[in-house]
């Protein structure tokens, strides 16, 4: 039987994510899985290797009746996402001109 766990917030769930991935995936994944994309069942502790974040997602949820809380990690990478953008400033107010991401 699973451990219960609270999932009080994002940050609670990211944590668990972060630190599952260390104890028991790391290691291996950062030798032979640089790039891809894992989805990391906080609930049964499972993780889901794949080529794009959508698909290590899909198959997260699949591979779980119980719908755990999952958290995406990019392998080798400090976040699963890189998130730019350029910004105006008018009367000290800064103002988003160009979104883009990865």
């Amino acid at each position: 039987m699973m451990p219960v766990r609270a999932y009080a917030d994002p940050k609670s769930i990211a944590k668990l994510g972060e630190d599952i991935y260390r104890q028991k995936y790391q290691a291996q994944y950062e030798t032979n899985h640089r790039g891809k994309f894992v989805a990391i069942n906080v609930r049964t502790e499972d993780a889901t290797l794949a080529d794009t974040p959508d698909e290590a997602v899909e198959r997260g949820r699949a591979a779980d009746s119980q719908h755990g809380m999952l958290h995406l990690i990019r392998v080798g990478f400090v976040s699963a996402f890189r998130i730019k953008y350029a910004a105006a400033y008018t009367n000290g107010i800064p103002r988003l001109l160009r979104p883009s991401g990865h």
